[in-house]
């Protein structure tokens, strides 16, 4: 698509255009996600030009609650607002890799992070590496977190698998959907606040700060959802406080690629 200057601008003729703020001057960028319709102004905002961040749609200057649920596929996966990106510590080429891969054999289980997908387009929320809870987008429909360092921060881990924290479970569909749409609009609170990594993994009541199980486990228990099952992990004493994500992996109905 060319520009009325002839210069080209990248996108094909039927792509949707948002716009990026910078100082005062709007330059557009394609959003990857759906149109949201009935929500004006809607402005496409990134902390700096380039994807150094995922997108947060604003209204009237404050941050906006998703009021729908979006779809996806990560890796082949299908993923509704609110299912659980799992992933394994380690993997890439980056030395960080394997620095990754000696903190996971800490971890029980196979699954050593958790994220939520929140949507729209490869939207997604963690508690992680940068020190405070986070969204960024994945860049596409497969999980490289050699790509996702400049928003995630120095973490590498490999796609495992996402979890379904609702499949199975005799609810009607809109209450499926009120669900999804309150866990990712409580994660989103977390980002805004920039709430703070949480390093006592004992203390998973806590919202002035999370880890990232921690981070699904309360966004899912509001509604009455308790993904501390224990399942999947030694019953060690005085643990079972903690949410392992490998207990969140064994608790939900999973897939794997």
């Amino acid at each position: 698509m060319f520009n009325s200057r002839g210069h080209n601008t990248g996108f094909p003729e039927n792509s949707k255009l948002y716009f990026a703020t910078v100082g005062k001057k709007p330059i557009p960028r394609k959003y990857p996600g759906p149109v949201i319709y009935g929500v004006s102004p809607l402005s496409y905002t990134r902390g700096r030009v380039g994807r150094s961040r995922a997108p947060v749609l604003r209204e009237g200057g404050a941050a906006m609650k998703i009021d729908q649920v979006y779809s996806y596929t990560i890796n082949g996966l299908p993923v509704e607002t609110g299912d659980l990106i799992c992933t394994t510590d380690g993997g890439g080429t980056l030395l960080a890799g394997q620095f990754w891969r000696l903190i996971g054999k800490l971890v029980p289980g196979d699954v050593d992070h958790v994220a939520v997908y929140i949507g729209p387009g490869d939207r997604c929320i963690e508690a992680g590496a940068r020190g405070h809870v986070v969204t960024y987008d994945i860049g596409g429909r497969s999980w490289n977190a050699e790509e996702m360092t400049d928003q995630r921060g120095l973490v590498i881990d490999t796609f495992y698998g996402i979890a379904y924290p609702l499949a199975g479970r005799e609810l009607t569909e809109p209450r499926v959907a009120d669900i999804r749409i309150g866990v990712a609009n409580y994660c989103l609170a977390q980002a805004e606040a920039r709430k703070p990594y949480n390093i006592n993994f004992l203390n998973s009541r806590t919202e002035d700060a999370f880890y990232c199980s921690q981070l699904a486990y309360l966004a899912y228990l509001r509604d009455g959802i308790d993904l501390n099952t224990g399942l999947g992990v030694p019953s060690l004493p005085g643990t079972n406080s903690i949410i392992f994500p490998q207990e969140i992996w064994s608790g939900c109905t999973h897939k794997r690629p």
